[in-house]
C-alpha cells in the first residue's frame, strides 16, 4: 500500500447512529412498498383494516414530521 496522500482524497465522516436508523427504515419502508406490489394485500383489506393502516400511515408520516422539525431547527 502506498503511504502517498493524495490531495484528491476526500474524507468522509462514518454515518451517525440516526443517519444509519433512519437509512434501515427507508429500507424497510422501500421492502414494504415492494411487497405491496407483488403481493395484492391492499385488494383483500376490509375497509376497517384499510382505515387502520391509513391511521398508522399517518401516524409515521407524523413522527418524521417531528423527526424533521428537531432537526432542521438545530441546523
Amino acid at each position: 500500500m502506498s503511504m502517498h496522500a493524495s490531495s484528491e482524497t476526500t474524507v468522509r465522516a462514518e454515518p451517525t447512529i440516526l443517519e444509519t436508523q433512519l437509512d434501515s427504515i427507508c429500507l424497510t419502508l422501500t421492502h414494504m412498498k415492494n411487497r405491496l406490489h407483488r403481493v395484492p394485500m391492499l385488494d383483500h383489506m376490509s375497509e376497517a383494516e384499510r382505515a387502520e393502516l391509513t391511521a398508522a400511515l399517518h401516524r409515521a408520516q407524523g413522527k418524521l414530521a417531528e423527526l424533521d422539525d428537531a432537526i432542521r431547527s438545530h441546523s
